[in-house]
């Protein structure tokens, strides 16, 4: 056999065979064992330096003194009651029996302390080893209690963390909700403002100085929004017969550039011209007022015809 140690079930029957509790097959096969099988060999021979140690801590017990008058019974022919010999022989097989189980024990001890292998080293060795697995499972049952302590305050810093992330997540909820609030409010306020800017933008009063060839001014017209009018002084006489005529021309709106006509006007007093709502959106600054003289009742074409006296744009106060 070329292996260098045995199995379990060749390590079990070397110790049997050693404490001589073997018999039956297996106490044969042992002894072929032991015959061919140098390992096995090997191996019995280390049961017995291992476990004749133990001997010398057993007492020694004197044999009963009838022992030799069971045996005698035992090989003779029945002629008397047997009861107390039977009854001997019955103490004698559960001391046999008690001994081989306590043997088995040991065996199981030995095998579970070395893993099965024997054919090196001596009890208090074994039992050296047996001290150094003690210390080795308490060491290891202390490590695992300190980690199971340490997995409890994990467990309670990860519940602890996760409130406060949910926490967290909640003041993120409501601060977003007040960033949505505070954008609609701004929302709110620009078209506010927006909507003030034009109704200031259409509200405010406006004027324009008319003037002629660079002269003084010979009108002066002032745009009131509220009351959707525009109001001319002039000091030019009528020599031909003709009478003034206004124009705008927007700086805004979709007809800004064009000349539109706002009507005549009296050109001895001050005149106020009504703003019909289609020309409202086209007065602003920037535009540009102009008068011409045109035949009584105002431009038959809608077009100026006569010469341009005064010119001027329209600006806020």
């Amino acid at each position: 056999m070329n292996n260098e140690t045995l199995d379990k079930e060749k390590s079990w029957l070397a110790a049997e065979y050693a404490l001589g509790v073997s018999d039956g097959n297996a106490r044969v096969e042992a002894e072929k064992l032991v015959e061919r099988d140098a390992v096995f060999r090997r191996s019995v021979d280390a049961w017995q330096n291992q476990l004749s140690p133990l001997l010398d801590e057993v007492n020694e017990v004197e044999p009963p003194k009838n022992i030799w008058a069971n045996i005698e019974n035992s090989i003779s022919p029945v002629t008397v009651d047997q009861t107390e010999s039977s009854s001997g022989g019955s103490i004698w097989k559960l001391i046999t029996a008690f001994t081989s189980t306590v043997s088995v024990a040991c065996i199981g001890g030995l095998l579970y302390i070395s893993g099965g292998d024997f054919s090196s080293g001596s009890v208090s060795e074994l039992k050296q080893r047996l001290t150094a697995s003690e210390q080795n499972i308490a060491n290891a049952n202390a490590s695992f209690a300190e980690a199971r302590e340490r997995s409890k305050e994990l467990e309670a810093q990860l519940a602890d963390a996760t409130a406060k992330l949910e926490n967290a997540n909640t003041q993120l909820a409501q601060a977003n909700g007040s960033v949505e609030a505070a954008n609609a409010q701004v929302a709110e306020a620009r078209a506010e403002v927006a909507s003030l800017r034009q109704q200031f933008e259409t509200t405010r009063p406006l004027v324009a100085s008319l003037t002629q060839s660079g002269d003084a001014p010979a009108f002066v017209a002032q745009y009131d929004p509220l009351k959707k009018s525009l109001l001319i002084r002039t000091a030019v006489e009528d020599s031909d017969e003709k009478v003034p005529e206004i124009w705008l021309i927007p700086a805004q709106g979709d007809k800004k550039g064009e000349v539109l006509s706002l009507g005549v006007m009296n050109e001895n007093a001050p005149d106020e011209v009504k703003i019909t709502d289609e020309f409202i959106s086209l007065i602003g600054e920037g535009g540009t007022l102009a008068i011409t003289m045109e035949p009584p009742g105002g431009s038959p074409t809608g077009v100026a015809t006569g010469p341009v006296i005064a010119l001027g744009k329209l600006q806020s106060f």
